[in-house]
């Protein structure tokens, strides 16, 4: 449902729970993080947000009896900074 973008790098979410890094000129990934347990229910269907150099995504799932929660990963490397139920 959209893209996030920051510096020379596009940013989406995808329905299986993985977070995407683009190179912006040539559409290159650049990283990619499973952001979710995708043994149970998750989706990304959300457009993540960049703030200050963090990618901030939230999942769905809830219908489907898993726990929400928002996360933000940075945005040079693709490692989680941090988790919020």
């Amino acid at each position: 449902r959209g893209l996030a973008a920051w510096g020379n790098m596009l940013f989406l979410g995808t329905l299986d729970g993985r977070l995407i890094a683009l190179d912006r000129g040539t559409g290159r990934e650049i990283w990619s993080k499973v952001t979710v347990d995708q043994d149970k229910s998750y989706t990304i269907t959300g457009a993540p947000r960049v703030i200050d150099g963090m990618v901030i995504i939230g999942n769905g799932g809830a219908e489907f009896g898993v726990r929400g929660f928002v996360a933000a990963y940075d945005a040079a490397t693709g490692k989680q900074l941090w988790k919020f139920y």
